[in-house]
């Protein structure tokens, strides 16, 4: 069986399962998607030749992790640049998953290095040979697709976490409107029209998509973002500032992000110094941005109140330690950090926008304001700062949602449902 995966803004890669790179299909239902929001899952007994590749993010070390050894071995193709996650180079070395490195797979739109990122995904795609390519982000997305088209790769999966119609999409290298704008969007469309199968990671993504032409009802499915509660687990907060060596009597705002305008972590910072001088804002992610930002907060006369910590792997020992988390997102395909601070008990206010109205039910598992309106922003993370009673209900309210519509084990399994049902279709 053959598996691939795409990671860090990627196109990933490729696996053999059996000596001779194949599995035996067993029984395999004629259909096993819906054309609506859910995957019939196939039995452990039906076994397929699959490839499949996912996008450097959580979700790739959770699928790199836990997909069914029995059925998957997996080959990783990446770009080097890294998430607020961090690299998963090294969790991908500790696995001893066989992998290649693209450097010239990144983010922003640059003509010759798509160019050579397209050839290496070509030669990588050809020594595997898989089953089924799965690409991630729209732009990876993109090269990968057509380079497995090329290629002659019988299944696609595309999961483009934030197309580029999108309502509030903001991606780095696509302008708002002229020739480059259409370009971009006609390359965007092809992409996903030549993917088998476009999984979204919320009803709104998967929904605007259609609305936009970028895919069809019956060619795309919802599998939400799982979250692992394993990892991901309400811990007593002075406990957790001790572990990482924090006050105890200091008010802690937390950010955890790329650094990027879309991630909106200016209004998180013009917020901040709105609000009582012993809170504190500590940012946790690095990117393109950080040299704005730090000048944007000696300007505001904030230096003491704001902490950049920079790229960490430890999300799960911050988030227990933050008297709430801030999700300032000017455009968010999920916004998977929420999912997990929530699953960690902790209080959320976030920016109403894309797949973040998935996950926030406002006044209930947490407080949603208008993206980009700093004084609600201000007000809210104001509100739950004195109102510690309340923000406690909402966040145990919150851990309670995730824990019983996002787990990981159900994005795993509705997962490698649809890698059987694409490979039992060839």
């Amino acid at each position: 069986m053959v598996v691939r995966f795409e990671a860090e803004d990627i196109f990933s890669v490729t696996a053999d399962v059996g000596s001779n790179g194949t599995v035996e299909v067993a029984s395999a239902p004629s259909s096993l998607l819906s054309n609506k929001e859910g995957v019939k899952i196939l039995d452990k007994g039906d076994k397929i030749k699959l490839d499949f590749n996912v996008t450097q993010s959580g979700v790739v070390l959770d699928l790199l992790r836990s997909l069914d050894p029995r059925l998957f071995q997996v080959t990783l193709v990446a770009g080097e640049e890294t998430g607020q996650e961090g690299s998963l180079w090294h969790e991908v070395e500790r696995l001893n998953i066989p992998h290649y490195k693209v450097p010239a797979l990144v983010r922003d739109i640059s003509p010759l290095r798509d160019y050579r990122a397209m050839q290496a995904l070509r030669r990588a795609i050809s020594r595997v040979r898989p089953t089924i390519v799965h690409c991630h982000t729209s732009k990876a997305g993109l090269l990968g697709c057509h380079a497995a088209q090329r290629e002659r790769v019988p299944g696609v999966v595309l999961s483009p976490h934030g197309h580029i119609l999108g309502q509030e999409a903001e991606i780095p290298g696509v302008p708002k409107q002229g020739l480059r704008r259409r370009m971009i969007v006609a390359a965007a469309r092809y992409s996903a029209r030549h993917a088998d199968v476009v999984i979204a990671p919320n009803a709104v993504e998967r929904h605007e998509g259609i609305q936009h032409k970028m895919w069809t009802d019956g060619q795309s499915v919802t599998v939400p973002n799982g979250v692992d509660t394993n990892r991901f687990v309400p811990r007593e907060r002075d406990h957790a500032r001790v572990t990482l060596g924090w006050p105890l009597q200091q008010r802690i705002i937390g950010v955890v992000a790329r650094l990027t305008r879309e991630k909106g972590i200016d209004i998180a910072v013009e917020a901040i110094a709105r609000l009582p001088e012993d809170v504190h804002l500590i940012i946790a992610g690095d990117g393109p941005e950080r040299g704005n930002l730090e000048q944007q907060v000696q300007q505001l006369g904030a230096s003491e109140r704001v902490t950049f910590l920079g790229v960490t792997d430890r999300v799960e020992e911050l988030l227990p330690a933050f008297d709430a988390l801030l999700v300032p997102s000017r455009t968010e395909a999920h916004g998977m950090v929420a999912a997990e601070a929530l699953a960690c008990r902790v209080p959320i206010v976030s920016a109403d926008v894309g797949g973040l109205r998935s996950l926030i039910q406002h006044e209930h598992t947490g407080l949603m304001v208008p993206t980009g309106n700093v004084t609600a922003l201000a007000g809210a993370l104001r509100r739950l700062l004195e109102n510690p009673g309340f923000a406690e209900r909402l966040a145990s309210r919150g851990r309670a949602f995730i824990s019983g519509n996002y787990s990981l084990a159900n994005m795993i399994d509705r997962t490698e449902a649809v890698y059987q049902q694409l490979a039992s279709s060839h």
